[in-house]
């Protein structure tokens, strides 16, 4: 070959035959096919490249801030997104839960060119990541990728869902699965995709989110079919805020505090703020069909406030619930437990039926005011 015989030329023959053996290697059918055959399996399994890359945010990360691209559509295992930091980190035992304390912000982008937009779409050429169930342990952005699963539990942390980012319809969680948990979860929604979303500030099985979560719902590809700013089951120990911009389809389901059960109430320490101004054209698809500022089983210490404006309306007559539909609000007699301003005057179907206080039992300490036009 050439190259061999510049070599014989500047390093002599002695030298030059290394190449020899590396000419017989290419040559030989049966190790080009084993070297075909390793390229092939890692590119399937570029899981294992993913947790090498987590593995290096682990041990360098110094808190900061980074930006992972992920180049191949990667399915993750259970033992990656799970709950768990192992006694020993290595590249082949990392999950995203490991990162806490070690990274700040986390942007995942399945697109090279990773354009910052505000659309809807998915970038042409974006990859794909399956998460299934996952835990993250750190602030997390989604931009310009596919990912697919089912419960994404954010332990504290922050998300946010921006353009290009397109996922199948997950059970998004501020807090943890279920046990205690500290931080000051903001959930912010520029872009869903398909299949059907739920959105929770708190925990999902029980235990305490120690903070005060915040969702802002900016932009979705279509409907939600349960917001709520609580937990679904479990308190919030602190102050829980809500709100709504755009919703590109139906809000089925709206608990301002938290869901519950009837023999397992939530609770939040704090008070709760729903703002819903849907800031679109006059015939926005935005459509209401349940709605209770507080919750739909459980006791909040402070006071409700909720302010309804804009574009849309309402699917049905309601209801409207200002309060919960069961349990106690308020410990002041002084303040308004419970204020609401509906404006409905530039909605394009009907408004709800309007319940100021709780829907059916409960002690309320303190006022109700509602203010409603239109």
């Amino acid at each position: 070959s050439v190259i061999r015989e510049k070599a014989v030329e500047s390093l002599g023959e002695e030298a030059a035959q290394v190449f020899d053996a590396h000419m017989m290697v290419l040559a030989d059918p049966e190790m080009i096919g084993q070297i075909k055959e390793t390229i092939r399996t890692k590119k399937i399994n570029a899981e294992a490249g993913l947790k090498e890359a987590l593995f290096d945010l682990y041990q360098q990360g110094n808190n900061g801030d980074f930006t992972l691209y992920i180049g191949n559509n990667i399915t993750t295992s259970a033992a990656t997104t799970a709950k768990v930091i192992p006694d020993t980190v290595t590249a082949s035992n990392m999950t995203f839960y490991a990162l806490q304390g070690k990274v700040n912000h986390l942007v995942i982008t399945g697109n090279s060119a990773d354009p910052i937009s505000m659309d809807q779409t998915l970038p042409t050429g974006s990859k794909t990541l399956a998460l299934g169930i996952v835990h993250f342990g750190t602030d997390i952005t989604l931009r310009n990728i596919s990912y697919t699963g089912s419960q994404m539990y954010l332990n504290g942390h922050s998300l946010s869902l921006n353009g290009g980012s397109i996922g199948n319809g997950f059970s998004v969680f501020g807090g943890t699965d279920s046990g205690d948990v500290t931080g000051n979860p903001v959930i912010t929604v520029n872009s869903t995709g398909s299949g059907t979303w739920y959105f929770y500030g708190g925990n999902n099985n029980g235990g305490t989110l120690k903070g005060n979560p915040t969702l802002l719902i900016n932009n979705t590809v279509s409907g939600i079919n349960t917001l709520s700013g609580g937990a679904n089951l479990g308190t919030v120990d602190g102050n829980v805020t809500v709100s709504v911009k755009r919703i590109n389809g139906a809000l089925s389901n709206y608990y301002g505090a938290g869901i519950g059960t009837a023999a397992n109430p939530i609770s939040v320490t704090g008070s709760v703020s729903n703002e819903l101004d849907i800031a679109a054209e006059a015939n926005s698809s935005f459509r209401m069909s349940t709605y209770y500022g507080g919750a739909l089983y459980g006791n909040i210490n402070g006071t409700i406030k909720n302010s309804l404006s804009g574009y849309g309306g309402w699917s049905s007559r309601g209801p409207y619930v200002g309060g919960s539909g069961r349990g106690n609000i308020g410990t002041n007699r002084g303040t308004n437990a419970i204020s609401t301003t509906l404006d409905a005057s530039n909605y394009t179907t009907y408004g709800p039926s309007i319940i100021g206080a709780n829907r059916y039992n409960g002690t309320i300490t303190g006022n109700i005011e509602n203010t409603v036009i239109g």
